[in-house]
């Protein structure tokens, strides 16, 4: 039974894990490096805020490493751990190997959350899926209990898995949400509203969820509509760096529908 979990850090990831820790009444103490993160954690009950600096306790459960990339290593080397051998170290990079978390464990893993994260904005689905990695039996399965304590769907893979997994995420992700801000800048340069494209944007993502998103691609460039497409790029002279976008992504498209080689 996990009896309690220790998040170190204090962003994005460390606040929704630690809300989510909460709802599951599992004892949990957040470490951050100052007071002014105190209160984001503090309306949590079952959570409690500590500063770094005055040590780590040592009889936790689980250690979740919520800090970036180049601080991993950095931050593991501060945890004490207690002499049983029974407690797990991870991390919540999406690249990392569980290798950076050093040698004071040997229950290392990792614990990536699949999902985009905003301190103090909660997450519309209410779902956070994890992607789990484990170097012992003894990781694996305090991760995959942690992961049914916080009602998360889960998967087990391995280092080079994940990153490619993480590669995905960020095109499905960041590209995506990219590319809509770059066309509500353009409506509100334009003077267009937006706001009727909300339904269009939503459809698209829920059809992704059932169905192959290669099966219901629409649009000029599936159709081979050159005219149309030719429209728009005059309509994005004064806007190149949309327009080459445009231009990147229709050409893609043709080439995945049409066998002839014609790009616009």
């Amino acid at each position: 039974m996990i009896t309690s979990v220790v998040i170190l850090g204090t962003g994005n990831v460390a606040w929704h894990l630690a809300g989510k820790l909460s709802a599951a009444e599992i004892r949990t103490t957040v470490f951050g490096r100052s007071n002014a993160d105190r209160n984001e954690f503090s309306g949590m009950p079952h959570v409690n805020y500590a500063l770094v600096e005055d040590g780590i306790r040592d009889d936790a459960t689980i250690y979740l490493l919520c800090v970036n990339d180049d601080s991993i290593a950095e931050v593991a080397e501060k945890i004490n751990l207690d002499s049983s051998n029974n407690q797990v170290m991870a991390h919540t990079s999406g690249t990392a190997a569980s290798s950076v978390l050093g040698d004071k464990c040997r229950n290392r893993g990792t614990f990536w959350p699949v999902q985009t994260l905003k301190r103090k904005v909660e997450t519309k689905c209410g779902t956070i899926p994890v992607v789990i990695t484990a170097e012992t039996m003894m990781a694996q399965t305090w991760l995959i209990a942690l992961a049914h304590r916080i009602h998360s769907p889960f998967t087990i893979t391995n280092d080079a898995t994940k990153r490619k997994l993480h590669l995905a995420a960020v095109i499905a992700n960041n590209f995506t949400n990219h590319l809509l801000a770059l066309t509500h800048q353009y409506c509100k340069a334009e003077e267009a509203d937006f706001n009727i494209l909300r339904p269009l944007i939503l459809e698209t993502v829920l059809k992704s969820q059932d169905l192959d998103p290669g099966i219901v691609q629409t649009g000029p460039a599936v159709r081979g509509d050159e005219k149309t497409m030719q429209a728009h790029m005059e309509l994005l002279e004064d806007h190149p760096e949309l327009a080459e976008l445009y231009r990147m992504m229709s050409n893609s498209i043709l080439k995945m529908y049409h066998e002839d080689n014609w790009r616009i």
